[in-house]
């Protein structure tokens, strides 16, 4: 019997969650191949923080292959495996070799009106339900901590400042060429939580930044009408 590999379980840093479906899977997607749906979550960074801030492996900083004295940033630890990634499809796709493109698991934002926010979105995701080597299916829960490490229960949204727990899993896209990692999301914890509200605009009701300098209602006795 084959030994099976532990995977490695690396921590990010602190962003924004964009888009999160960690409480129960998004299903607008479902296939044959993935028929539970899927958690997910985008986290935005500056380039900055995405280029210094440090990957934690057991709470303690990943360090550099090349450079024990020096720490990997997430932006230096996700292309350092999509460059082995990229290296291996090589080998083991000889025909493609020439062809092969590196797939990265973040991109630059774009707004709605098709400009870029300056911000960089890293993509974590996790099918709700795997199938196993013996041909077993599990249901997939991710767990989510609040800041003290004790679970939390509400539904988190758009605008919460997270944490992920995540594995890296070589990927080979034989239709695009393209080789890299995917980021399969374990758990998350919540350090500042953005709950469900609707605003005026959500009913339909105009908002405006002028001051409303209409006078209030009065009765003909001139007293301010009480309801």
């Amino acid at each position: 019997m084959a030994k099976k590999t532990k995977r490695t379980i690396y921590t990010s840093p602190a962003g924004i969650a964009v888009f999160p479906w960690l409480n129960r899977p998004d299903t607008k997607f479902v296939s044959e191949a993935n028929p539970a749906g899927m958690y997910k979550t985008d986290l935005a960074f500056s380039p900055k923080e995405f280029e210094s801030e440090q990957v934690l492996l057991k709470g303690r900083p990943v360090t550099n292959p090349e450079d024990a004295s020096s720490w990997l940033s997430l932006k230096g630890l996700i292309d350092g495996a999509v460059a082995i990634s990229v290296e291996e499809a090589k080998k083991e796709h000889k025909k493609f070799a020439r062809s092969i493109v590196p797939y990265y698991p973040y991109l630059d934002e774009i707004n709605d009106e098709g400009e870029l926010t300056g911000r960089v979105l890293v993509r974590y995701k996790q099918n709700a339900q795997i199938k196993t080597k013996d041909g077993r299916l599990l249901n997939i829960i991710i767990p989510i901590f609040d800041a003290r490490g004790a679970p939390l229960k509400l539904d988190v949204y758009g605008g919460s400042l997270i944490k992920v727990a995540f594995s890296m899993r070589k990927t080979w896209m034989a239709k695009d060429k393209q080789a890299g990692v995917r980021l399969d999301m374990s758990a998350a914890q919540v350090l500042k939580l953005v709950e469900y509200s609707k605003d005026a605009a959500s009913f339909g009701f105009e908002v405006s930044d002028e001051p409303d300098e209409e006078a209030p209602w009065e009765d003909d006795d001139g007293d301010q009408e009480d309801f």
